[in-house]
C-alpha cells in the first residue's frame, strides 16, 4: 500500500494497482477524460487531481530543467568547439613560435662567425697597420736618407760650379777689362 499525505493531515491509503494505473494513464495522457470517469469518490478524485498537478508541474519543471540543460550543453559543445579551436591555434602558433626560435638561432649563430670574422678582420688590419708603419718608417727612413744624398749631391754640383762660374766670371771680367 502506499499512502498520501495531504496538507489537511488526513492519511489516505490507496491499492498498488489503482496507484500503478492512474500513473501509466498520467503517463499516457495529461487529462484522460476516461480515467477521471472512473473516479467517483471524492477523495480518490483529489488524489487524482493532486496528482495530476504535480504531474503537470514536474513535465513544467521538466521542460525548464530540459531547456536549461539544453542550453548548458549547447555552451558546453561550443566550449569544447572553442577549447579544440585554441589547442589548434596554440598548436600553430607554437609551430610558428618554434620556426621563429630556429630562425633565431641561425641569426644568432650567423651574428657570431660574422662577429669572429669582424675579429680576425680587425686583427688582420691591426697587423697590417702595424706592418705599414714600420715599412712606412723604413720608407720613410730610406726615402729621407736618398733625398739627403741627392740634395748633398746636388750641392756638390752646384757649388763647384758656383766656385768655377764665380771664378770664371772674375776671370772674365779682369780678361774683358784687358781687352
Amino acid at each position: 500500500m502506499i499512502s498520501f499525505n495531504n496538507n489537511t493531515s488526513n492519511n489516505i491509503h490507496l491499492q498498488q494497482p489503482v496507484v500503478d494505473t492512474s500513473l501509466q494513464d498520467l503517463n499516457n495522457s495529461r487529462t484522460d477524460v476516461s480515467l477521471s470517469r472512473c473516479i467517483t469518490h471524492p477523495q480518490h478524485r483529489a488524489v487524482f487531481n493532486a496528482v495530476q498537478e504535480l504531474v503537470s508541474q514536474l513535465e513544467s519543471r521538466g521542460r525548464v530543467l530540459t531547456s536549461e540543460w539544453q542550453a548548458l550543453m549547447d555552451q558546453n559543445n561550443r566550449l569544447i568547439h572553442e577549447r579544440r579551436q585554441t589547442e589548434e591555434d596554440q598548436a600553430k602558433v607554437q609551430d610558428h613560435v618554434q620556426e621563429l626560435r630556429r630562425v633565431v638561432q641561425r641569426k644568432i649563430e650567423e651574428d657570431r662567425r660574422v662577429e669572429k670574422s669582424l675579429q680576425e678582420l680587425d686583427r688582420h688590419l691591426d697587423m697590417q697597420a702595424r706592418e705599414l708603419a714600420m715599412k712606412y718608417r723604413s720608407d720613410h727612413d730610406i726615402i729621407v736618407r736618398q733625398f739627403t744624398e741627392l740634395r748633398g749631391a746636388i750641392r756638390r754640383t752646384i757649388r763647384p760650379q758656383r766656385s768655377h762660374s764665380t771664378t770664371s766670371t772674375a776671370l772674365g771680367s779682369v780678361n774683358q777689362r784687358t781687352l
